[in-house]
């Protein structure tokens, strides 16, 4: 199956023609199509390698090859009962076209040019605040955040300070970065719930939040101050959809939100 791709230019074409050609991503598809395709385990340790020697960070490199979190965690997490089935995710086809038009660029390639600018980008941005100092007594152990409020958070942690999903992860007591791209790849609500990296992830943002003395607000305080039933100390934070509900048969119900933004079951 062949793509359509620029012929390579002739000898006599000056240095820099060719170099405008090159900026052109799509120059050697052609002849990529022509190579004997790699594993995807192969792949899966170029990836791997590519960001440890750069220090980009796993979306970052996701944005390089225009590939969404999903497909990406899929294809990286190896779920598949024959290893080649792989090569169907959608992420299979521009990573290894990405690492082969970097051995063809060489000195120009992203790892010399765009990745560098993207870590010295991120050396403009404070660290990562050490949290060890946070009195455990100022840090509530209950979890007031739904994972995808935990997700955001973590994102704007990273968008905020210079850091690795590598580092998130120590931050927070994970044991590594693949524990953060799970759980960061996850979506809904609730989904996520069950994974260590949640409630890891919402004791790291309290502490955040105590360390930074920030108040809390007003609807973590409605959350704390609501009296009905809880399970355990866990406040309530809404009813997962995902999951069965126990109700009367004898009324309607209809989904919506209460003052908190929690999903809640009305009597229709």
């Amino acid at each position: 199956m062949a793509l359509a791709g620029a012929a390579p230019p002739p000898a006599s074409v000056a240095a820099n023609e060719l170099d405008d050609a090159e900026d052109d991503y799509d120059y050697y598809k052609a002849e990529f199509e022509r190579t004997q395709a790699v594993t995807p385990n192969a792949l899966r340790g170029q990836i791997r390698r590519f960001i440890a020697k750069t220090g980009i960070t796993v979306g970052e490199f996701q944005t390089i090859i225009s590939v969404g979190a999903g497909p990406y965690n899929r294809f990286m997490n190896n779920r598949y009962k024959e290893k080649w089935s792989a090569m169907q995710n959608t992420a299979y086809y521009p990573a290894a076209y990405f690492f082969f038009r970097e051995k063809k660029l060489g000195k120009r390639s992203v790892a010399n040019t765009q990745a560098k600018s993207m870590v010295a980008g991120r050396a403009s941005k404070p660290p990562l605040p050490d949290l060890s100092g946070v009195d455990p007594d100022e840090v509530d152990d209950r979890i007031f955040l739904k994972p995808t409020e935990v997700r955001k958070g973590l994102q704007q942690v990273q968008y905020k300070y210079a850091c690795t999903d590598a580092q998130l992860a120590r931050a927070c007591g994970a044991p590594n970065a693949n524990a953060i791209g799970r759980f960061m790849n996850a979506g809904g609500e609730f989904v996520g719930k069950d994974q260590d990296m949640y409630p890891l992830g919402a004791r790291f943002l309290e502490k955040l939040r105590v360390f930074h003395q920030r108040p809390k607000s007003k609807k973590r305080k409605a959350i704390e101050s609501d009296p009905r039933p809880r399970r355990g100390n866990q406040p309530f934070l809404g009813i997962d959809l995902t999951q069965k509900l126990w109700v009367r048969g004898d009324r309607k119900y209809v989904v919506g939100k209460d003052e908190c933004n929690r999903t809640v079951l009305k009597e229709a």
